[in-house]
């Protein structure tokens, strides 16, 4: 579970947390987590918003990815204004990772190794949305050229 920027363990039988990782500690809470999930092998991603004041409004772009190393937070890619939404490609090797930032109105694809967990070859590009979550129905054809916009 998260508080601000701290990443916690709840323990469910007696309702305890203990500390696990603190995301950009030298802002003092100005960067929160805003959305997470775990890649298909298990490893915690975290996106997050950077405010302008303790509740102030988000700065534009201010926000980041996270991958969590041990009790380290790993920057994965930066860039984004409210992360909202994560998932990862359902083929085999799970070989694009999408994520949303809603303020910003757009959902990235990135290529993804899943063997190390990273980001790699930057960016792959984007589609403009209006996006508050993420849902990959896998059942369904669909490329985003068959919705008038870019893949």
């Amino acid at each position: 579970m998260s508080n601000g920027n701290q990443l916690l363990r709840l323990a469910w039988a007696d309702g305890t947390t203990s500390h696990i990782a603190t995301v950009a500690p030298e802002l003092n809470g100005l960067e929160r987590f805003n959305d997470g999930k775990c890649d298909p092998k298990g490893r915690v991603f975290i996106g997050t918003v950077l405010e302008s004041s303790p509740g102030g409004a988000p700065v534009v772009e201010g926000g980041s990815l996270y991958t969590l190393q041990g009790s380290t937070f790993i920057k994965q890619s930066t860039g984004f204004t409210i992360t909202n939404g994560m998932a990862w490609s359902n083929d085999p090797l799970s070989k694009h990772f999408y994520l949303n930032d809603s303020e910003g109105r757009k959902i990235y694809i990135f290529n993804y190794d899943l063997e190390t967990g990273t980001l790699c070859k930057g960016i792959r590009g984007y589609v403009s949305a209006g996006a508050d979550s993420m849902e990959l129905n896998y059942n369904l054809p669909f490329s985003f050229s068959q919705q008038d916009a870019p893949d």
